[in-house]
């Protein structure tokens, strides 16, 4: 299948799925339709060329987010207009957050994205032309320490520039991405700071709910085990292999942290002991992150 065609398939089905969401609104077991819609978005990168491999990955996010949202719409008891949903569904952010506000986007904000995309460039470099030059234990470290620097780089451009693009629009934009690394807990970290539009949504359709009927860890639980299923399907279309379950494991072992922090009540630590932990433990276990995301962009 070509891109566009490919394109055009996902557009389609997730724009019927917000029109059958829209019309069956309200109705016994009117979102069955438009998740199923969703959900069979979510097997058309697999009919994309193999190479390239992040092609791939961008589709199958687009995918992903869209049954994300279509999970909004099913949820969601506000009375929406036709437009609104088909927007919603579409749209990588939660449009029910962003209104009109005052223009421009906060001071310094647009100087932190050029400092990140100017970063990622010596990031790049290091991963693709440095570390290759160095065989054995040094050449992996290289690459997962230069591979992480540039995730965290990279990442902070696409969410920074993307809400100060919409603020400069006029939009009165959520702060998608907050410094994660001045997080002091990896519940922090995940929770409050990293992609916040993914971990609100963790939060409002798994996390609270669970935690209101008296089982906030087996939420907890729930919130990694959707994002290790999320992730993973993004490197499974990328790339598949065991890559995939590496992915996965990484968002397992994450979980089991954020389950000992609170046992350990690691929120009350000191902010430079909670600092250490969280910055240490994020760099050990980020090779697991790392090196499947690398691969799926052909790194």
């Amino acid at each position: 299948m070509g891109y566009l065609a490919c394109a055009l398939t996902m557009a389609g089905l997730h724009v019927a799925a917000a029109c059958i969401a829209h019309v069956l609104h309200g109705k016994k077991h009117g979102h069955y339709l438009p998740m199923l819609l969703a959900v069979a978005a979510l097997g058309v990168p697999f009919y994309l060329p193999v190479h390239p491999a992040w092609v791939r990955f961008v589709f199958a996010l687009t995918a992903a987010m869209g049954v994300l949202r279509c999970v909004d719409l099913w949820r969601d008891k506000t009375p929406r207009p036709l437009f609104f949903r088909i927007q919603h569904i579409v749209t990588p952010f939660d449009t029910r957050r962003i209104t009109r506000g005052p223009s421009g986007p906060p001071a310094g904000q647009t100087f932190t994205v050029i400092a990140f995309a100017i970063l990622s460039v010596p990031a790049f470099y290091l991963v693709r032309v440095v570390a290759p030059a160095h065989a054995g234990t040094s050449g992996l470290l290289l690459r997962w320490a230069s591979g992480l620097l540039f995730a965290y780089a990279l990442s902070d451009v696409v969410y920074g520039g993307l809400r100060t693009a919409l603020m400069a629009a006029g939009f009165d934009v959520y702060d998608f991405h907050r410094m994660p690394v001045l997080s002091r807990t990896v519940k922090e970290f995940w929770g409050e700071r990293w992609n916040r539009t993914v971990s609100a949504w963790f939060a409002e359709h798994l996390l609270r709910p669970l935690a209101r009927r008296g089982h906030a860890k087996l939420g907890v639980l729930a919130s990694f085990l959707a994002s290790a299923t999320l992730h993973s399907y993004l490197v499974l279309v990328a790339i598949g292999g065991p890559m995939t379950l590496v992915m996965f494991g990484y968002f397992v072992v994450q979980g089991a942290i954020v389950l000992l922090e609170l046992r350990v009540r690691a929120a009350r630590w000191t902010p430079t002991l909670g600092h250490a932990w969280t910055v240490t433990l994020m760099v050990v276990t980020s090779p697991m992150f790392v090196e499947p995301l690398l691969r799926s962009f052909e790194l």
